[in-house]
């Protein structure tokens, strides 16, 4: 960042109380933790107590900008305004009230050094217009950390709430699976009840060539009788032709008639015969053709079945794998997340109770009008020292742990189409006389192995797109992927002052802003 030049106050120094009010901001663990964690550098230390200059009338803008926009969406400014007269540093209490910020109490009493401290602290208008200051401040600190335990317990509950929608989306994709299960099931049926019809198709084919082999049997026997008939009356015609009919005796007359009736009935039987054999031919013919078209209805069934079954198998796996791999993500992601806000609660709750005591500390000396008010052993003293006695509530900033909802159970995987198993449960049992055909399988190729969480490389590696930032928690989850590390950068720096930075009144001028370390 480019620094203007620190204008100079008269005689080059700055007066002692501004020194002493930047220096307890600097030391306060409240700026040191809350806002940021703005580190308190050891130029700005250095600059302070080696007297070097400040602006008299300071002014610090600190902004800490929530690192996870999406879910917390705020940011928290503390605005700390401390204007001094030039004053003695014993008359403005700038030693205590830097001890008294940097002080933890290890039990329920005030410490020696700040009861020390009292004893040499003056009450003057500088020391009270530095209570009022402090103690405006702090209003608005409480109200930051209030805000900042609330943006935690947000950010906490939304992820949690999204595993709910993950189990949403989960019952509704295994809703979808049902239905292909009841599809295939359907089809499954449809292709049994197919293969009966085929078993009663075959049935009718086996007695129709029965009884066309019985009529052919009928017709060959029909035939030869009559090749018999027809050759005894060839023979016999020969004896009768020579003479004239009114040479034939009676006898020969009558047995010539009997042969004649008897060729007649002979052929004629024979003409039926083969009539009834065309019949049933035609019949038998039919039959077949009948049984061979519902075997090919069957075998166009079982594809029909195998499809479904394909479908209903890679819908199943798809469903289950979708959900698991997002519930795992999700719950390595709320995981690191509660760690983190488990950890700033815990911060924070330290610094509610260590501030509360400050704060009520001043606001005990801000009771005190003149000096001996705060002697050893007086009202003032004794209010202050129960300030550390007294038990701090902080339960607006308890986050109570929440577990993550345990996984839901997948449905159960159907076998695999067209595999041993598949074809020895389904097909195993069909109607006497009828076969399955070979099973062929439309089922998606078995996705190879997803690489696991533990072999990915942390998103902390993975260098952003522009117009995004890294998440929060890049170093703990993994990833290598804009969608997964990354997120809209909707935050601007809007001033930065770390430490004081003095320099020669035009040097400023001679910074290139291509070299900046020049």
């Amino acid at each position: 960042d480019i620094q203007r030049p620190n204008p100079m106050v008269a005689g080059g120094k700055c007066s002692a109380t501004s020194q002493r009010a930047m220096l307890l901001l600097l030391a306060s663990p409240l700026l040191l933790s809350n806002l940021g964690r703005v580190a308190a550098s050891e130029a700005a230390a250095s600059s302070l107590s080696s007297g070097r200059a400040l602006p008299r009338d300071s002014v610090l803008l600190l902004t800490h900008m929530s690192s996870n926009s999406k879910a917390l969406g705020r940011s928290h400014s503390l605005v700390a305004e401390l204007r001094g007269a030039e004053v003695e540093p014993a008359q403005d209490g700038g030693d205590f009230f830097q001890q008294l910020l940097a002080t933890r109490a290890d039990g329920a009493a005030l410490p020696v050094s700040l009861l020390d401290g009292l004893a040499k602290l003056r009450i003057t208008p500088q020391v009270q217009e530095t209570i009022s200051k402090l103690l405006e401040g702090f209003g608005r600190t409480f109200a930051s950390l209030a805000d900042a335990s609330r943006n935690d317990t947000e950010l906490r509950d939304g992820i949690l709430a999204g595993f709910g929608a993950l189990a949403s989306d989960h019952n509704r994709s295994k809703a979808r699976v049902v239905q292909e299960g009841e599809a295939a099931d359907m089809a499954r049926k449809s292709h049994i009840a197919c293969r009966g019809e085929e078993r009663a198709a075959l049935a009718r084919k086996i007695e129709g060539e029965r009884q066309l082999n019985i009529s052919q049997a009928a017709r060959d026997a029909q035939f030869a009788l009559a090749e018999e008939r027809h050759d005894a009356l060839k023979a016999h015609l020969p004896e009768v032709s020579e003479k004239g009919l009114s040479e034939l005796s009676s006898a020969e007359l009558a047995k010539l008639a009997s042969r004649g009736q008897e060729y007649h009935d002979t052929m004629k039987a024979y003409s039926e015969a083969v009539h009834a054999f065309h019949t049933k031919f035609e019949q038998s013919t039919s039959i077949a053709e009948e049984y061979a078209q519902k075997r090919t209805d069957c075998n166009q069934m079982q594809a029909e079945f195998e499809t479904a079954a394909c479908h209903f198998s890679d819908s199943s796996e798809e469903s289950c794998d979708a959900y698991l791999s997002s519930y795992d993500t999700r719950l390595q992601d709320y995981v690191a997340v509660a760690r983190n806000i488990a950890a700033r609660a815990a911060d924070r709750q330290v610094e509610w109770i260590h501030l509360k005591r400050v704060s009520c500390v001043l606001a005990k000396l801000a009771g005190a009008e003149k000096d001996g008010d705060l002697a050893e052993n007086s009202t003032a003293v004794r209010e202050v020292e129960a300030c550390y006695m007294q038990e701090i509530v902080s339960g607006d900033l308890l986050i109570s742990e929440k577990p993550a909802p345990a996984r839901e159970a997948c449905l159960a995987m159907p076998t695999q189409p067209c595999s041993d198993a598949f074809v020895k449960e389904e097909y195993h049992d069909l109607p006497n006389g009828t076969s399955a055909i070979a099973c062929e399988s439309t089922c998606t190729a078995p996705a190879p192995p997803a690489t696991t969480p533990a072999t990915m490389p942390k998103c902390s590696s993975f260098t952003c797109p522009s117009g995004t930032v890294a998440r929060f928690d890049a170093d703990e989850i993994q990833g290598s992927d804009s969608e997964r590390c990354c997120q809209v950068n909707e935050w601007r720096l809007l001033l930065r002052q770390t430490a004081p930075f003095v320099q020669p009144r035009d040097k400023w001028l001679d910074h290139d802003r291509s070299h900046p370390d020049a």
